[in-house]
């Protein structure tokens, strides 16, 4: 009849369910879209409820293995949600399994044909996917082609909030000032085309459904305290101080932005869970030259006055990452962590 198109978009699709069976193939109606309407005019489409029928909600997450997803995962208040579907490649279905053992979680292969069924069922989905700055070429391209191929599925689900993870590596970073939301965007790199692209695609999901919010997080340098490898030259200097290894700075008046790990979730939890009508927003932590950096940390450890940290003489701004997060402070979120606090719980990480 004219309305299984809509009870599809609704999770009881009986059409895939007998043609799968009749071919012999596994077939099950997974579940249902409990925080959504059907409305049936001209085209079939579902919209989000504004009161939910039931307090939980689902969440998918696009690369859930990354560092922030894994931190932000572990973070989550998982009794507010019924599902947590993980959508990850067919290679990395175990290693998923075992990092996420909770029993909300469902770990799902990019090629497994029940993806449509967790869009279709989702309140928001989270893509943490992209190759870090760092690494090979290949695998920014691989990650934008991995998004490309999942987008027409997102569309038509039509889920409620669409939360993509950015980085602030899309502005110009030639230009010392601290850049707000309206500042010049520029792909000199593959790392930047590679966040700008993704950052389109799932804009242009809004074409496809009205009801859709999609957001994109732009985020600085991330530094997870704990993680020794994921602080990089910012924990190097730390470690190096300590042990009494040189460290020269030929750009001291080089500027960027560093945020805690904690409040990158802190902000992506918020988004959540408060109506923003904002498509981009810079979540900032704190601006500081590397100069500025490098004597907190001798503030910090007094005793070690016999390390060495070189100032180069070129003062020479080679590169300014720095952002401004009033849009987003206004809208009532706030960092917790200072640059001073973070050198501290890197300090004593290190000892």
């Amino acid at each position: 009849t004219g309305i299984t198109g809509n009870r599809a978009l609704l999770g009881f699709n009986e059409v895939d369910y007998l043609v799968r069976n009749f071919l012999g193939k596994p077939a099950s109606i997974e579940g249902f879209s409990l925080n959504k309407l059907g409305v049936r005019q001209v085209a079939c489409a579902t919209i989000p409820k504004e009161v939910r029928l039931i307090k939980e909600k689902v969440l998918t997450v696009l690369g859930a293995g990354s560092s922030v997803g894994r931190h932000l995962l572990s973070a989550l208040k998982l009794d507010d949600y019924d599902k947590i579907y993980l959508i990850t490649r067919s290679k990395s279905v175990a290693k998923y399994s075992k990092l996420f053992k909770h029993s909300v979680f469902e770990v799902i292969s990019e090629e497994d044909n029940k993806i449509s069924t967790c869009f279709t069922q989702s309140d928001v989905l989270l893509n943490f996917v992209s190759a870090l700055a760092y690494e090979e070429e290949a695998l920014k391209y691989d990650a934008i082609r991995y998004i490309y191929n999942i987008i027409p599925k997102v569309a038509k689900a039509k889920i409620p909030l669409l939360i993509n993870i950015s980085s602030q590596s899309v502005y110009d970073q030639q230009e010392n000032t601290s850049k707000t939301e309206q500042a010049n965007v520029i792909a000199k790199t593959s790392y930047a085309f590679q966040k700008l692209i993704i950052e389109d695609f799932i804009l242009s999901i809004k074409e496809y459904s009205i009801f859709s919010k999609a957001i994109s997080l732009r985020l600085p340098r991330i530094l997870n305290t704990k993680n020794k490898k994921e602080l990089g030259f910012f924990g190097n200097i730390v470690t190096n101080y300590i042990s009494g290894k040189e460290t020269i700075i030929g750009n001291p008046n080089n500027n960027t932005n560093l945020i805690h790990i904690d409040d990158v979730c802190s902000a992506i939890k918020f988004v959540m869970n408060t109506k923003i009508d904002a498509t981009i927003l810079n979540v900032s932590g704190q601006n500081v030259s590397m100069e500025e950096y490098c004597n907190e940390i001798k503030k910090q450890l007094p005793k070690y006055k016999e390390s060495k940290i070189i100032f180069g003489d070129d003062l020479t701004v080679r590169n300014s990452s720095m952002i401004n997060g009033d849009k987003f402070k206004e809208i009532g979120w706030k960092r917790e962590y200072s640059i001073k606090e973070i050198i501290s719980e890197i300090i004593n990480y290190n000892k």
